[in-house]
């Protein structure tokens, strides 16, 4: 979801009824259509659109929260619908919501306040499922329900269950997902030795998750003997891979956890502005460099002739229900130099013009609650007298820690601090955090110019 797959991520909004076709027909190739199709914001658009283009291939649907563009578009959809709509979450107006009604004639409308009930969903949405299937579904095959003009008192007759591969299925994704799902847990050994007892024990889908704590590595004296001689027998920096002299040998950085080395410059350039973490593709091991050890690093760019300004940004995460994955993200923006932010947009449906959430004074804040992480640019409009170009930073909110933030170093070349009004200063200049964070290169900076 949001983006993990591997693919074009614009083919689900681009081709939505080809895409889950081809999803529907690998789990279900005798009906080739499902039950009910559910989804959750951008994944609820999808199942909206999937059911204009191809009508058949669901007996119900279910939305929370939907991003649901054009509703009259949705008059062709017949199927009993589940609909529940947050009247507290602007991202998803539910006005927006009570025009769907208006269009899907069979339909169980719900709206909350998740201000008021921040668990409605995890006590009522199941439940709310099922009374919609028990008063469409007779398990009659005498009537087909995509057939008829319906209405939303209808007593209609669907087809039973279609066969579904079903939690095989998900192990078989999983084993080709590496560690894209936040979920992935379990080795692949253990995966695929709970694919090949599954076709004699049902498994239940708890099983699946169960992290193992492994037991921490005591290293002896020898191990230790050996690692140190290949540590200081190495002259070649593990993020650059260039050659360190002697000379350069004592301002380098053996990082303490994941003994990773690297060189002054790749010191400068990556960890001067975000200690968080090992730079080194491949490691996450959190850092916890002293500030004594920073402070004999400088930034690799002279301030001569630019201005340099540090921008912080990230989300905190909140578990607010025990009995699912469910979150209270706050997505921020900082100046952690001299305060030159007028506004900052937070973007989390960056396809739709106009969608933004503009916050006019600092704390930049923007506080969602949502099952999974999911994209949220940030878009940053400086005071307006010094015609800079607006800066985004592309960005993907996270839930694997309590706290997660990184420093952006901005680059502004001196023209008295201004954008020179004959120039046509750029309208916007686009830093890719989302790919940066994923391929770790040394780029920490930005450069705010003409071109």
């Amino acid at each position: 979801g949001y983006g993990r797959s591997d693919g074009d991520k614009q083919t689900i909004r681009s081709y939505p009824g080809a895409f889950i076709q081809e999803i529907i027909d690998c789990i279900s190739p005798t009906t080739h259509k499902v039950y009910c199709l559910i989804g959750s914001s951008q994944g609820a658009a999808a199942v909206f659109n999937a059911l204009v283009e191809k009508p058949a291939i669901s007996s119900f649907l279910a939305v929370q929260n939907p991003v649901s563009h054009d509703p009259q578009r949705f008059v062709c959809i017949k199927q009993p619908a589940l609909l529940m709509y947050d009247t507290d979450d602007d991202g998803h107006p539910v006005s927006v919501g009570r025009l769907v009604k208006k269009y899907i004639p069979n339909n169980h409308y719900y709206e909350f306040a998740s201000s008021k009930q921040p668990k409605w969903l995890e006590h009522n949405a199941h439940l709310k499922l099922l009374q919609l299937f028990n008063e469409y579904d007779a398990n009659n095959n005498t009537t087909n329900a995509l057939s008829l003009q319906l209405t939303a008192s209808s007593k209609i007759s669907l087809p039973s269950l279609p066969a579904c591969v079903s939690v095989a299925g998900g192990i078989i994704s999983y084993l080709s997902s590496y560690n894209r799902e936040p979920l992935y847990r379990n080795s692949k050994e253990e995966l695929e030795s709970i694919l090949s007892a599954y076709e004699n024990q049902s498994v239940q889908n708890d099983d699946l998750f169960v992290e193992k704590i492994e037991p921490k590595r005591i290293e002896d004296d020898e191990s230790k003997a050996q690692r140190l001689a290949t540590e200081l027998a190495q002259t070649q920096c593990d993020l650059c891979n260039q050659h360190i002299s002697g000379n350069d040998m004592s301002k380098s950085l053996r990082l303490p956890d994941c003994r990773h080395l690297l060189c002054y410059s790749c010191c400068c350039e990556t960890i001067k502005l975000n200690s968080y973490e090992c730079p080194v593709v491949g490691c996450a091991m959190k850092l916890n460099v002293p500030s004594s050890q920073l402070s004999l690093y400088s930034l690799p760019f002279s301030s001569d002739n630019e201005k340099h300004i540090i921008i912080q940004f990230g989300n905190s995460c909140k578990s607010i229900s025990s009995s699912s994955q469910r979150y209270e993200y706050t997505a921020y923006v900082e100046c952690k130099t001299t305060n030159v932010i007028d506004s900052v947009s937070f973007d989390i449906n960056p396809g739709y013009p106009k969608s933004a959430i503009r916050v006019s004074k600092a704390p930049y804040e923007l506080v969602r609650i949502m099952n999974l992480e999911f994209t949220c640019h940030f878009i940053i409009q400086w005071n307006k007298a010094l015609n800079w170009p607006k800066l985004r930073i592309t960005y993907h909110v996270q839930n694997k820690q309590d706290s997660f933030t990184r420093n952006l170093l901005v680059r502004i070349p001196n023209q008295d601090n201004t954008m020179a009004k004959s120039h046509k200063t750029r309208e916007e200049v686009v830093y890719n955090w989302t790919d940066r964070d994923r391929t770790k290169p040394n780029i920490n900076y930005v450069v705010l110019s003409y071109d």
